[in-house]
């Protein structure tokens, strides 16, 4: 059992599932309002009802040829001047405060603006870079220290990325750097030129010190999670150029172009959220281990453990109500031949029924062949032993060993089999998992495009420092005493 589109194989013959569920799941799908859905959200309904806001971060991928809605041209807009940014920077034509020519890049962001960078910037590095790009996410001071260590502060460039420009841990961490640029011969002027704000907040920006011609909007219609097609990406276009970037945003379109008109059963993103929705829903599996045997994706697990989690781990219904069955599962994984070494035993011979998702390139991007079919091998290998695994009934009855030697199997898996990692299938793969993220909120009946969990506890950590102690429980005094806050 398999579909395929785009230059990708989702093979689900492991699955524990067959033709008929899958013809009853896709009519759970359509009893669930897919298919009205699926128009509102391509045509720009306020589909994140409970923060009154469009949901179009497809809009921030679509090419010139295909600008279908007043977003999609307001998006290329802001390309353009993301593209003049580049070529400036790249050029020489602008220049650090010392009057050379930038080479390193710092992302400072948290959440979506770091982990879709971050992610992609990984997947990315073996091609050549036009200058080093550097993170710094969250208020851990060694993450920023660490940074500050490598990079060169009269040639390098910061991004500063937060949609409201309120984000404590962004906003924290660009403070420090400020002051140190103030601190040098340069003043105020290297704030100026050194920094570049990605912002829907031009007034507070400014105000904070970032020059206004220096500042790249960002849409109310496009969550963080879904933001690195659009002027978050800078860092990204910086470091590998615009054609690569933009081959994302390509590859990303071509999904969106299946997704939107494919047959369901033929339908990449919606059989694999039916699969999902069949081992959660129907067989209580509450684990996904992604497994790419590929170390360019080393880091996708964490994408989409934001991706996913932060979309659909939910437990109110669209009218408010508390629900009784599951929704998002726990999403963790590692690359390949990493993890048969690690926690494979757990999924051979444990006792937590978790579902796999295992990903292999047709190619890499290595010469070394003899190693490429080793890597593929043992992709298969593992996929067919946890799903028949093995029982050594047949050696010696006597051995004591014997019981230690059972494999159950039985552990359903989906492959997906992708043509090489091109940026071009960077871009289809991640808007493979956000498609399917959706159709699995419609079918839980959820609303994936907020966060109230995370809102909480920013809220909470912004009014530790000024709290009443007395108002707080007796385990979070303790340990504010024992931090000496």
């Amino acid at each position: 059992m398999s579909c395929e589109a785009e230059g990708i194989l989702l093979d689900y013959s492991k699955s524990l599932m067959d033709a008929e569920v899958l013809s009853h799941l896709v009519q759970l799908a359509e009893d669930s309002g897919l298919k009205q859905a699926m128009q509102d959200f391509r045509n720009g309904a306020t589909i994140n009802e409970t923060e009154n806001r469009k949901v179009l971060h497809t809009a921030l991928r679509c090419p010139e040829n295909a600008l279908d809605s007043e977003e999609a041209k307001w998006a290329f807009g802001v390309r353009k001047e993301m593209k003049k940014w580049v070529e400036a920077i790249h050029q020489g034509d602008y220049t650090s405060v010392s009057g050379k020519k930038f080479t390193h890049v710092v992302n400072i962001g948290i959440g979506g603006s770091y982990l879709g960078p971050r992610f992609l910037h990984d997947a990315l590095r073996l091609r050549e870079s036009k200058m080093d790009l550097h993170f710094i996410s969250n208020v851990d001071p060694q993450n920023l220290d660490d940074v500050l260590q490598r990079v060169p502060l009269d040639t390098t460039l910061f991004i500063l990325v937060s949609k409201s420009f309120g984000t404590i841990e962004t906003l924290s961490n660009a403070a420090v750097i400020k002051d140190i640029l103030l601190k040098e011969d340069w003043g105020q002027e290297a704030v100026g030129k050194h920094f570049i704000g990605i912002s829907s907040n031009v007034e507070k920006a400014v105000a904070w010190g970032l020059r206004e011609e220096n500042i790249l909007p960002l849409p109310d219609w496009a969550g963080g999670r879904f933001s690195v097609w659009g002027s978050v990406g800078l860092g990204l276009a910086l470091a590998y150029g615009m054609d690569a970037f933009e081959g994302i945003l390509n590859g990303a379109h071509q999904m969106d172009q299946h997704f939107f008109h494919a047959a369901y059963k033929e339908n990449l993103p919606i059989v694999l959220a039916l699969i999902g929705i069949w081992n959660v829903n129907f067989l209580d599996i509450n684990n996904k281990t992604l497994v790419p045997y590929d170390s360019l994706l080393r880091l996708l697990p964490s994408y989409l453990q934001q991706m996913v989690m932060e979309s659909n781990g939910k437990s109110a219904n669209r009218d408010g109500e508390p629900i009784n069955y599951q929704t998002s599962p726990i999403y963790w994984g590692e690359i390949g031949t990493d993890a048969q070494h690690s926690f494979f035993q757990q999924l051979h011979q444990g006792t937590v029924a978790t579902a796999m998702e295992f990903m292999l390139p047709k190619t890499t991007q290595s010469a070394q062949k003899d190693l490429e079919r080793v890597l593929q091998y043992n992709c298969l290998a593992q996929a067919s032993s946890l799903a028949f695994g093995k029982d050594d009934n047949e050696s010696d009855a006597q051995d004591p060993l014997n019981a230690y030697r059972q494999f159950p199997g039985n552990v359903p898996s989906t492959m997906l089999v992708y043509d090489a990692l091109t940026p071009e299938m960077l871009g289809k793969l991640i808007a493979l998992y956000e498609h399917q993220t959706f159709v699995q909120g419609i079918v839980w009946n959820i609303f994936s495009f907020d966060q109230w969990g995370v809102e909480l506890g920013k809220k909470v950590a912004q009014s530790l420092e000024n709290v009443d102690e007395a108002a707080l429980d007796s385990s979070t005094r303790n340990l504010l005493k024992r931090l000496g806050l």
